[in-house]
């Protein structure tokens, strides 16, 4: 994977689950509007295939997906502005 900085993890180079070397990036919210917010605010983990898009992932899993929208609403709230702020980039708060 390329040289992405994320504002979730220091290993990019990794999946965050189990650590394989064969990660991807996933954007925490995604949709074509929310990932451009994401990109901004770099809320993006590395996940390996399966825990990307397999059942154990966020695009199959509603509550893991939910733990790393919680995880990058709390990172926003505590470093980038308020939950006003982040309602109005993501549309909800999920915390």
């Amino acid at each position: 994977m390329a040289k992405i900085k994320s504002a979730l993890t220091d290993n990019m180079m990794e999946c965050y689950e189990c650590g394989s070397p064969y990660a991807e990036c996933h954007h925490v919210f995604f949709g074509s509007f929310q990932k451009k917010a994401c990109t901004r605010y770099k809320l993006y983990l590395p996940l390996c295939a399966e825990h990307h898009k397999g059942n154990k992932g966020p695009h199959q899993d509603y509550e893991k997906n939910l733990e790393y929208r919680q995880m990058a609403q709390k990172y926003f709230e505590e470093n980038i502005g308020s939950r006003e702020e982040f309602m109005a980039e993501f549309g909800r708060n999920y915390l």
